[in-house]
Parts: C-alpha cells; sequence; structure tokens
C-alpha cells in the first residue's frame, strides 16, 4: 500500500487501513495525524463518525499527545458550527478518555463547562430552529454516556443541566421540544423503568427537564393524530428487463454519458454480454462526496438488482467494495461478496477493522461460520 492508496481507503473507513498501522505505525503517522480533526465519514449521521475506527489506528503508538492536540483544538473551533465536525472530534475525544487517557477526561470537562456557558447566554440561531451549541452539547453528552462508568449519575448530571438552562434561557425552550437526543439514549442505556424513575425526581431542575420532555411528547403526539388515517405509502412496482431500455442504456454509455442513471439503468437490463461495456462506465464513474448522488444510485441499483438474482460480474463488487463511500452500501456489498463466495482471507481481515460495525459483525459470523460448518 502507498500514501494515495491509503488516503482512499482512510476516507472510506476500509479496515485497510488498520492493519496497515498495525504492521508499521511509524509509516502512516501523518495520514493518521492529517484525520484528526477532520471529519471522514461520508454521512456520519447514517454510519457514525468513524472515531472508533480512528481511535483503532491511534492506539497503536505509545504516544498520544500529538493525535490530542490535534483533534482537540479543532473541537474548540466549532462549537458554534452545525453539521458533524465537532461530533467527530468529540467522540474522537471520549474514546480517548475511555481508553485512559488523563487529557482527553480534562479536556471533555472543559468543553462540557464550555458548552454549557455559552448556552446561558445564548439568543442567536445560525439557521432556522437550530442553535449548534446545543446540538454539539447533545452531540458530546450522547457520546459521554456510550462510555460512561456510572451512566445513571451522568443522565443525572445532564438532566439537571438541560433544566437548568431551560429556566435560566428562555430562548431554548421552543427549540427543545424538538431535539431529544440525549433523552432517546439515556432511556435506551439505563432502560425504560430506570429512566422514568430518574425523570420523576423532585429537583426543580429535573422537574423543568421533565415539563419539557413531555411538551416534546405532546407535539409528537398531535402531529401523529394529525396524519390522514388511511395513508398508505404506494409499492414500488418492479419493472422486468427490457431490451428497449438496455440498448438505450448501451447508446448512452457508448456515446460518453457517464452518469449514474445512464449505469442504473444498464444494470437493471444486464445480460452477460454486457460486462465489458458496464465496467468500463463504472471505472470512470468518480467517486466523490460533492457528486454522491451519481455513484450512489450505481452502488445502490447494484446491490437492489444483486438481491433479486441479476447475473451481475463478480469484479463489479470487488470494484464497488473499493470505491463506494458509504458505510452502509459497503455493508452490503460485503453480503453479496459473502454470497459470492468472494470474500478473500484478506478481505475477511479487512472487515474485521471497517468503520461500520455491521460489517465487522458480518466478517465475525463468516469466520464463526467457517470455523464451525
Amino acid at each position: 500500500m502507498n500514501q494515495r492508496r491509503f488516503h482512499h481507503d482512510l476516507i472510506r473507513g476500509l479496515g485497510s487501513c488498520v492493519l496497515a498501522v498495525q504492521e508499521a505505525p511509524e509509516r502512516w503517522r501523518d495520514e493518521v495525524l492529517w484525520a484528526c480533526g477532520r471529519r471522514i465519514a461520508y454521512d456520519p449521521q447514517c454510519e457514525g463518525t468513524h472515531a472508533e475506527y480512528l481511535m483503532e489506528m491511534i492506539a497503536c503508538y505509545p504516544d498520544w499527545q500529538p493525535f490530542f492536540d490535534a483533534v482537540y483544538p479543532a473541537a474548540c473551533r466549532w462549537y458554534h458550527h452545525p453539521g458533524w465536525k465537532f461530533d467527530y472530534c468529540a467522540n474522537l475525544i471520549v474514546q480517548m478518555a475511555a481508553s485512559g487517557y488523563d487529557p482527553a477526561r480534562h479536556a471533555l470537562e472543559t468543553m462540557h463547562a464550555e458548552l454549557l456557558s455559552i448556552l446561558r447566554t445564548a439568543t442567536r440561531r445560525d439557521i432556522p430552529c437550530t442553535f449548534p451549541a446545543w446540538e454539539n452539547y447533545e452531540h458530546m453528552t450522547v457520546a459521554r454516556l456510550s462510555q460512561s462508568e456510572e451512566p445513571e449519575a451522568f443522565c443525572r448530571r445532564v438532566f439537571c443541566e438541560c433544566g437548568a438552562l431551560l429556566r435560566e434561557n428562555p430562548a431554548l425552550s421552543d427549540w427543545w421540544a424538538y431535539n431529544d437526543w440525549f433523552r432517546a439514549a439515556a432511556e435506551d442505556r439505563l432502560g425504560e423503568e430506570a429512566y422514568r424513575a430518574l425523570l420523576n425526581d423532585d429537583d426543580p431542575d429535573i422537574v423543568r427537564y421533565r415539563e419539557a420532555v413531555r411538551e416534546m411528547e405532546r407535539v409528537r403526539e398531535e402531529s401523529r393524530k394529525n396524519r390522514p388515517r388511511n395513508f398508505r405509502r404506494p409499492r414500488r412496482r418492479e419493472k422486468a428487463p427490457s431490451e428497449k431500455d438496455r440498448r438505450q442504456a448501451l447508446r448512452r454509455l457508448k456515446a460518453g454519458e457517464i452518469s449514474g442513471d445512464a449505469i442504473s439503468l444498464l444494470v437493471k437490463n444486464y445480460r452477460p454480454e454486457d460486462e465489458e461495456t458496464l465496467l468500463g462506465a463504472v471505472r470512470k464513474l468518480k467517486f466523490r462526496r460533492e457528486e454522491g448522488s451519481d455513484w450512489h444510485e450505481v452502488v445502490l441499483t447494484v446491490n437492489h438488482e444483486a438481491d433479486r438474482d441479476a447475473p451481475l460480474p463478480d469484479e463489479l463488487f470487488r470494484y464497488l467494495y473499493r470505491e463506494n463511500l458509504c458505510g452502509w452500501c459497503r455493508k452490503d456489498l460485503v453480503e453479496q461478496l459473502i454470497a459470492r463466495n468472494l470474500l478473500t482471507p484478506q478481505l475477511r481481515a479487512e472487515c474485521l477493522h471497517d468503520s461500520n460495525e455491521d460489517v465487522i459483525s458480518l466478517a465475525e459470523m463468516f469466520e464463526f461460520q467457517k470455523n464451525n460448518p
């Protein structure tokens, strides 16, 4: 693996990077440092921040200070920014703290206090209905709760903090009813009974927090009641392969149109004699974040048609496994590789260190079934 390939695999979350760092940590130090403080996941809302994935690489180095020095200032710069950059940094710091790194523990307390200070006087929303500092406070507290050794005490602390904020700063009160990430995480971590018991505490701050939760539940219930009772999502009719559509796809591709629509049309109407044309077009497709609609359409179509037993070429799945940026789509591609008996020992080793937990689970299950026929 060279530097270009490492960078290519790193932003996709492939396990090949973890294996490379485990084998020769110093060779890849600069690349791992580069990833600290940057959002490397394609879609963090769906596939997570990749913080655990990067932490597995950082753990290969005896001195974590350079990596911490890269991520901590970045987190502080993004207190007021919406999106997923702060979430990624906070999650990575939480991972370092959970692994026993004291500077990360101290940093989390500092970040916690600074975000609370911002929220006590927050009046301006950067975009409609959004206080980025509150979103980032919730991102961080959810991440901290996931690693907390005393989850009930931590939940009580956050409930009290949120209740106090709602009492002290009226600007936050109406928006709170639509945002309950930490509440949902607390109920999941503690269990419904312990969560409800904690929520029924008589502490004035928890009482205010409880009022906000009930308001949120009321708004959701009203929204549910206002939905059309007889609404049914229309079923998508599967169109049978068509020679007419196949010819149209081939004509467009041979005319130089490298688009998700044209490639997907050929995938849906594929015949074995189209292999060279299909693979040639997919290899010309640009797999970049800013052009996600094109390549994402192709990957989704390939996975869907494979589920319908379309006779697609094996090389297509190998190639998309390497190039696709979406972790969830990669999970589906790995399922196809397993079904087609294409998951080589090297790919299995990579999948065991993938950024997507479901890919790791697939590889572990495959290993278990292989060793226990």
